[in-house]
């Protein structure tokens, strides 16, 4: 589901209000989830975490209701997100995510592990807790790289290239970011383009490189 800007989710809001009403009409329980999960991250784009929250935990109740482990599995990744991202609720977050992760390597999707690893990488980055975030985004890159999504593998490049800069391994992060820079290029990525300039030019500016 893409919203582009406050026109779109608004009519993207309607159009799912109105589908939401006629699927719980209609006793379609997994559609009303799935609306649901959508009204959330459209919510998260529009700036309202705590509305997104309501969202996601009534999806999220519907699907274990259901007993449907990959729909279980994406609804508490975006509630792990939302408490991480927009509440700084770090244990909340992490109890979410690790749930997550867990049914996802029940499921054997790895596409979908290595998002719930790299995620976890940055929760425990943002605890201070350095060791277990490079734990999670290792395991996350080794498993995008044998999927080969250039644009996931550089997500997570970048993700390591920040946290090798926070410990001033510069060289580290440089090399992180400028094969995350590559990627992106190649995959013709151009706002994952303009953050690794930006990172780029934070590690120069941390190694005294003005120029």
């Amino acid at each position: 589901l893409a919203v582009k800007g406050c026109g779109d989710a608004e009519r993207a809001t309607a159009l799912l209000e109105r589908g939401l009403m006629l699927f719980r009409h209609m006793g379609n329980q997994a559609q009303a989830a799935r609306a649901l999960n959508n009204l959330g991250v459209i919510a998260r784009s529009r700036g309202e975490p705590g509305q997104a929250i309501v969202f996601f935990e009534e999806a999220l109740a519907i699907e274990r209701g259901l007993g449907r482990p990959r729909e279980i599995a994406g609804v508490l990744s975006n509630l792990g997100v939302a408490h991480c991202f927009d509440l700084a609720d770090y244990d909340t977050a992490l109890r979410y995510t690790h749930e997550a992760l867990r049914l996802r390597e029940s499921l054997g999707a790895p596409q979908d592990i290595a998002l719930s690893e790299n995620n976890l990488g940055v929760l425990y980055a943002r605890l201070g807790d350095r060791e277990r975030a490079l734990e999670h985004y290792q395991r996350a890159l080794s498993v995008r790289r044998e999927l080969g999504v250039p644009t996931r593998v550089a997500g997570t490049l970048h993700n390591l290239g920040d946290l090798a800069l926070d410990t001033d391994a510069v060289a580290t992060a440089r090399a992180h970011h400028e094969e995350a820079l590559a990627l992106r290029r190649q995959a013709g990525d151009r706002p994952g383009e303009l953050v690794s300039l930006i990172a780029l030019a934070q590690v120069e500016l941390k190694d005294d490189r003005l120029a």
